[in-house]
């Protein structure tokens, strides 16, 4: 069972055009008046990612007939990265909090080797040749479960996680940091198309993940 603090006063609970889930909010469900001090089941949801990559080149030349002297030679290098992500959503019965609560995650990542400063944050480069990517925040969200026209809970519970690979940060030639192609904006962007393609693997795993609840 998850320990949560209760929020008072109430945060902001973004409307459901932020998520791409239709009908993560129930309508009124956390007003002041449905949530501080009524007993009820409330539904706990959570999600984050995390993994470690290194850079690959790919060379031509090597597996075929070439004339004396020419050398393999390099046509792209690119990020392997090997990724976890997982959501999670729970009942919590009979229990009393004094609001709704969402929580933003926020992804990381920790660059080492060429191009990058060694065992600092993102913020002063991009993948370099090797590294990390974790969670500084966990995702999550705390709001009174929802029920069908039966009074049963309709909310998805468990736990659905995947572990896959992904290429990302596909550039021509060896890989060079005067090339312009390693930046911290592109890695801004692989990691949306990460978190995209979290969502695709764990559909039907468990609840959906959420892209948009996570910052980069």
């Amino acid at each position: 069972m998850v320990d949560i603090a209760p929020v008072n006063p109430a945060p902001t609970i973004p409307g459901e055009g932020q998520y791409p889930i239709a009908g993560m909010w129930a309508s009124g469900s956390c007003a002041p008046s449905a949530v501080s001090g009524v007993v009820q089941d409330w539904y706990y949801f959570e999600e984050g990612v995390l993994g470690l990559y290194q850079r690959m080149e790919q060379y031509e030349g090597c597996s075929k007939p070439r004339q004396i002297g020419q050398e393999p030679y390099v046509t792209t290098n690119y990020i392997d990265a090997r990724v976890k992500c997982y959501a999670t959503g729970q009942i919590l019965s009979a229990m009393t909090f004094s609001a709704c609560q969402t929580v933003t995650g926020k992804l990381n990542w920790t660059p080492s080797g060429h191009c990058s400063s060694p065992g600092s944050p993102y913020t002063a480069s991009g993948w370099g040749t090797q590294g990390t990517f974790q969670m500084s925040a966990v995702a999550s969200i705390l709001r009174p479960a929802k029920t069908d026209v039966n009074g049963k809970i309709s909310d998805v519970v468990g736990m659905g996680r995947m572990n896959f690979n992904m290429d990302l940060n596909k550039s021509p030639g060896g890989y060079s940091c005067s090339s312009g192609w390693d930046t911290a904006a592109a890695v801004k962007a692989d990691m949306s198309d990460m978190l995209n393609e979290c969502r695709e693997q764990l559909l039907g795993a468990g609840p959906d993940f959420i892209p948009s609840l996570i910052d980069i």
